[in-house]
């Protein structure tokens, strides 16, 4: 997919109906729930926002294990439709069409906003400063004061914390870098090579 086709509906739209699997960017649930629990301290009565939720199984893993107040969004309504048919036996679970530069929640709903590979494809897309602003925008606004907005990310502090430590945000970021699961088209590589990291942003918000 080419820089432009990451701001691009139709080419997600495509994507999804090419591959109606279960799709996981990076990591899947497992793997990250410890780590994203120690981040949020989520729980039962959180209320959760999936950011860029594609045909991922996070969502429904979370709903599974730790609480059932999770609305993921995706601009993509092919990736939303697999979603609700996929999801139909877990009532509660809301799915729904939106752009994360314009979210139609109000201000402060959110305790926990989560965002995995989606800030990568923002900022790999035209016009990504303006889009990224827009989109971190939006994370800080929806978010609660308290509550914790975590990205996962393949790339370092260096390429990203600009992007988020605006004091516009009113929250601390903090970073941790991890190793990802399973990496096999760099089968060998040592642990700490670049291609194999992936990297937790934790923002608090005051």
């Amino acid at each position: 997919m080419s820089n432009a086709g990451y701001a691009n509906k139709q080419a997600w739209d495509a994507r999804y109906r090419e591959n109606e699997n279960l799709f996981e960017w990076y990591a899947p649930f497992d793997y990250l729930q410890e780590r994203l629990q120690t981040a949020t301290g989520i729980n039962a009565s959180s209320q959760v926002l999936v950011l860029g939720c594609g045909t991922s199984g996070l969502s429904a893993a979370l709903f599974d294990s730790v609480c059932k107040n999770i609305t993921s969004v995706d601009f993509s309504s092919t990736a939303i439709n697999l979603q609700k048919q996929r999801n139909e036996s877990r009532p509660g679970m809301t799915f729904e069409v939106q752009d994360i530069r314009k979210l139609s929640a109000g201000a402060g709903k959110y305790d926990v906003v989560i965002a995995k590979a989606t800030i990568d494809a923002v900022l790999c897309s035209d016009g990504a400063n303006a889009n990224i602003k827009a989109a971190l925008d939006e994370a800080s606004r929806v978010l609660a004061p308290g509550g914790t907005f975590v990205v996962y990310s393949h790339s370092p502090p260096e390429e990203r914390l600009s992007h988020f430590e605006r004091e516009a945000y009113k929250w601390t970021v903090t970073s941790n870098q991890f190793v990802r699961p399973s990496i096999t088209e760099v089968e060998g590589l040592p642990d700490d090579n670049p291609d194999n990291l992936l990297f937790e942003y934790v923002m608090k918000k005051a």
